[in-house]
């Protein structure tokens, strides 16, 4: 099937605790994910959103200290205040509570607990 326009297909999180990782992004976005593991390589977590020949997204949670901390990524959810109080109660770190900006979706930023930063946006 030829590419009919550019998208983001995939998006790698590294993570520094697997199990605590997998728990925040579940209760945050409401995702389950799967352990997978190719070759030898490590073991870790997947999320799909759709289907290959669809629009598709995956996020991966990669086990590595070394880049732990270094996303930074955002979200289009249901309800920013929801997600925000979810993502809190989940032990995300607050950067800044859902405001509304000019040009911008109403938005609130956190840090994952691995310390990615976390956007999410009013869909």
């Amino acid at each position: 099937m030829p590419v009919q326009e550019n998208r983001i297909v995939m998006i790698n999180i590294a993570v520094t605790d697997l199990d605590q990782s997998r728990r925040f992004y579940e209760d945050v976005l409401n995702v389950q994910f799967a352990e997978e593991r190719h070759d030898d390589g490590p073991t870790h977590l997947n999320a799909t959103f759709g289907e290959w020949t669809r629009r598709v997204g995956f996020i991966s949670l990669w086990p590595n200290n070394d880049r732990a901390g270094t996303t930074d990524i955002g979200f289009l959810v249901e309800d920013v205040d929801r997600a925000y109080e979810r993502a809190l109660a989940a032990g995300a770190g607050d950067v800044s509570v859902p405001q509304d900006v000019e040009g911008m979706p109403r938005n609130a930023q956190v840090t994952d607990p691995s310390g990615n930063h976390i956007g999410l946006y009013q869909g």
